[in-house]
């Protein structure tokens, strides 16, 4: 069953927003979706988030979902690669 703070923190894609939810309402930033995809996935395209979910929330950028892919699969910006890949 996915949890409502994954519902919600995965349609915010404003930094502040996310950082707000997380600090101060506690929200969870290592819960998954159905499919087992984290806040990461949901904002792939989103290199100021991914960083402070990444450096910050120490989520694992390396992790793959119920279908084995990981980041890196779907990543599509070469400058949000690169950060990955280092």
């Amino acid at each position: 069953m996915v949890s409502n703070n994954i519902k919600i923190l995965k349609n915010y894609h404003d930094l502040n927003i996310l950082k707000y939810l997380i600090k101060e309402c506690h929200f969870n930033p290592y819960e998954k979706d159905r499919d087992g995809r984290s806040l990461l996935y949901h904002n792939l395209n989103n290199l100021d988030i991914l960083k402070y979910l990444i450096e910050e929330c120490h989520l694992n950028p390396y992790e793959k979902d119920k279908y084995g892919r990981s980041l890196l699969w779907d990543c599509n910006d070469l400058n949000i690669l690169k950060y990955l890949i280092e």
